[in-house]
C-alpha cells in the first residue's frame, strides 16, 4: 500500500518533469530565434 502511494506520487512528478522539458525545448527554439532577431536590431555592430 505504501509502495503503491509512493509510485503514484513519483509518477505525477515524472509527468510534470516531462511536460516541463518538452515545453522548455519548444520555448528554447522560439526564444533563441527571438534573441537572434533582438540582437540583430539592438547591436548591429556584432554582425
Amino acid at each position: 500500500m505504501i509502495l503503491h502511494k509512493f509510485f503514484f506520487e513519483n509518477l505525477n512528478i515524472f509527468i510534470i518533469v516531462v511536460i516541463l522539458i518538452t515545453n522548455l525545448e519548444r520555448f528554447r527554439k522560439r526564444g533563441f530565434e527571438a534573441m537572434l532577431v533582438y540582437y540583430e536590431k539592438a547591436a548591429p555592430h556584432l554582425n
